[in-house]
């Protein structure tokens, strides 16, 4: 058995991350998985689910934060 647990990606976050890599799945996991100064260099997977969308909102629509 593995001794590192992997975390589950909320379902809203995951399917507005792909949107946001233009259905790229690959790039959406990605991109979860690596910490975000925007997050405070925490990772999205394991950030406030309310804060990545939030963060995916902003990236859509061009907003620098």
């Amino acid at each position: 058995m593995n001794d590192v647990a992997e975390k589950v990606i909320d379902k809203e976050v995951l399917e507005a991350a792909i949107k946001l890599f233009g259905e790229n799945e690959a790039e959406a996991i990605n991109w979860l998985n690596k910490p975000a100064l925007a997050l405070g260099r925490v990772k999205p997977v394991e950030a406030n689910n309310a804060d990545v969308l939030n963060l995916i909102g902003q990236i859509e629509h061009g907003v620098c934060s």
